[in-house]
């Protein structure tokens, strides 16, 4: 079976470490919302398990079919984008019927005659 260096997992520990610390960054400045972090939490979680057990990986990704743990690799990131690209398609969707209710209420209420108060003054 073959070895991958020790530098490969240590060098992907390293990057997942900066990019704990960079989403508990955004959550702070309230840049990301829960649903967001939950998610890329679990793909930091994932590629943490990948560099801690890489020769799992590649038994896993034999028994899949693939000729490769590269090829299998590449497989669930093209599937993990459109999957993410799903996702943010439903929220642009959600935003835009959202805007597209707010312009109709702001244009309900800028139609209204309104009333002007009566003068404090005597009369």
């Amino acid at each position: 079976m073959m070895t991958i260096p020790t530098i490969i997992p240590a060098l992907t520990i390293t990057f997942l470490a900066v990019f704990f610390w960079l989403l508990r960054r955004t959550v702070k400045r309230n840049l990301l919302n829960q649903n967001s972090l939950l998610m890329w939490f679990g793909v930091c979680l994932f590629l943490l398990g990948m560099a801690v057990l890489p020769s799992e990986v590649i038994a896993v990704s034999k028994r899949l079919g693939f000729e490769t743990a590269a090829n299998a690799l590449f497989f669930l990131a093209i599937g993990f984008l459109m999957f993410l690209n799903l996702l943010q398609s439903l929220e642009i969707s959600r935003l835009n019927g959202m805007l597209v209710r707010l312009v109709q209420h702001v244009a309900m209420e800028e139609g209204r005659p309104t009333q002007d108060p009566k003068p404090a003054g005597p009369e």
